[in-house]
């Protein structure tokens, strides 16, 4: 094959792998992969070509856990047994509203997805994929190549990639200015899910800030006197992960990022993780409460959106 014929094919070779869905690594090709999405903006994919690369998401999957139980409230699975859906929203709120508090649990999401199973009738991933992946138009998002049973799926064995994980942004925003689908069911899920929100602590860190950590279905919430994130992290089998995201009434201010990396590139903590996605989305003070809280040895917030956790 002559040299200009070659230069072509990998030409042509390089765009197919990169845009489209077919073709993706099971493995970062840098350091860390990340979306954001700031103000109205397209959503920013780093690097370029990882739009496609699949990712263990981790705890990320608890998310979508809380959301499929909050569509399990709004439309009335749930409302004919009162203490049945208690029980279910103390699983979903790590115990948090519980005589015992707040206590960051696996074993908590697996035996929650075991009993939404039971509420739809089905599988946990099939009600999963049928009522939340389908309604989101996430298509990447959702089996494991590693050994994951059914409940499992319900606290961390998601996969994913950053081309769903940008339209799952833009569902979580559907309540901002800037990107409101119109999706009736999103807006109720997540309506069900901020009506239930629970405190958890007070965390001071060393410029003389307050943070408070709160949770909601479908995700851990810090805040301060005037702004309010919501996030969560991930980290199975060497990958770590981070999702966060702020709504604002002002027009072009909501923005959202996920950032993770995979296991051979694993050394940076979630936390470090965590700052470079504030960073890319330009939220630098948030950067540097960040990295203030992870220093805080009398109050660290968890390993950062997540709990101390008792299994």
């Amino acid at each position: 094959m002559q040299a200009k014929n070659i230069a072509l094919f990998l030409l042509l070779c390089e765009q197919v792998c990169v845009s489209s869905p077919k073709y993706y690594s099971d493995q970062a090709l840098t350091y860390m992969n990340s979306v954001s999405i700031v103000g109205d903006q397209d959503p920013v994919y780093f690097p370029k070509g990882a739009k496609y690369n699949r990712f263990q998401i981790g705890s990320i999957s608890k998310t979508f856990t809380g959301l499929l139980l909050a569509n399990a409230i709004s439309s009335g699975l749930l409302n004919k047994d009162k203490l049945h859906r208690q029980s279910l929203i103390d699983l979903a709120t790590h115990g948090t509203n519980t005589s015992d508090g707040y206590a960051y649990s696996n074993l908590g999401f697996k035996t929650l997805g075991s009993h939404l199973a039971k509420v739809y009738g089905t599988s946990y991933l099939t009600a999963l994929t049928e009522n939340i992946l389908r309604e989101l138009s996430l298509v990447f998002t959702g089996e494991s190549s590693a050994k994951c049973h059914d409940y499992d799926y319900a606290f961390g064995c998601l996969t994913s990639n950053l081309a769903d994980m940008s339209h799952y942004l833009k569902a979580l925003l559907t309540q901002c200015e800037i990107s409101n689908s119109g999706n009736d069911s999103i807006s109720e899920w997540l309506k069900t899910s901020n009506s239930i929100e629970y405190p958890i602590r007070k965390v001071r860190i060393a410029d003389g800030g307050i943070i408070e950590h709160r949770i909601n279905l479908h995700s851990e919430i810090i805040s301060t006197e005037n702004s309010k994130v919501f996030c969560h992290n991930g980290e199975i089998m060497g990958y770590k992960s981070f999702i966060a995201y702020s709504c604002s009434a002002e027009p072009k201010q909501s923005w959202g990022f996920v950032i993770w990396s995979s296991p051979e590139y694993s050394q940076k903590p979630i936390s470090g993780l965590a700052i470079e996605g504030f960073k890319r989305v330009k939220q630098n003070e948030w950067a540097k409460r960040f990295d203030l809280l992870r220093k805080n040895k009398n109050g660290n917030l968890l390993s950062i959106c997540q709990g101390p956790q008792k299994d």
